[in-house]
């Protein structure tokens, strides 16, 4: 299968069990951002399109973020990557200070390192279950946001106090 990137979307056949589907790729040379297109729905979405989903969601504006969740369903369908982006959505909403969303914002915010809280959560993930790679990759592109997104408005108060507590060392738990 060869591709070229160029301005234009250029057809790709991809097989995949038997079947053959034709998907579009197009390229923005702008941004270089690559967006899979299968059976007309994106297998992820872009970064700026991301970036403002949580954006919205740990600035506090939780109506707008709910908006902006069932825009990546229509474009995403009900694939894993939607999955982990409502699960997100849902364990910040229902403010679940034992789940991976917060244990990976308080380790962050106590000064680890994005690579090791990579490393460490896929590592963990993979132990607990085996997700599909589009899950994984949903939370990965999450911390390798986490600098460029406001402190989560829900441990914004903590945070500026310098009391930050939880996601220590070995805390992060499957759960």
């Amino acid at each position: 299968m060869a591709a070229v990137l160029a301005d234009e979307p250029s057809p790709v056949f991809l097989k995949k069990r038997g079947e053959l589907y034709i998907s579009m790729m197009s390229y923005s040379r702008a941004n270089a951002n690559k967006v899979w297109m299968v059976r007309g729905r994106m297998s992820q979405p872009s970064s700026k399109i991301l970036r403002n989903f949580f954006t919205l969601l740990f600035s506090g504006k939780l109506s707008k973020a709910e908006e902006a969740l069932g825009k990546l369903e229509k474009r995403l369908g009900n694939n894993s990557y939607y999955k982990a982006l409502y699960g997100v959505y849902y364990a910040y909403i229902t403010d679940d200070r034992d789940s991976f969303l917060f244990q990976l914002w308080k380790r962050y915010l106590n000064g680890e390192d994005k690579a090791k809280l990579k490393e460490l959560f896929t590592g963990l993930l993979k132990e607990a279950y085996d997700p599909p790679k589009d899950f994984i990759q949903a939370w990965v592109d999450l911390i390798d946001m986490m600098n460029s997104l406001p402190v989560p408005h829900k441990l914004a108060r903590e945070y500026e106090a310098g009391k930050v507590e939880g996601g220590e060392e070995g805390e992060l738990k499957s759960e």
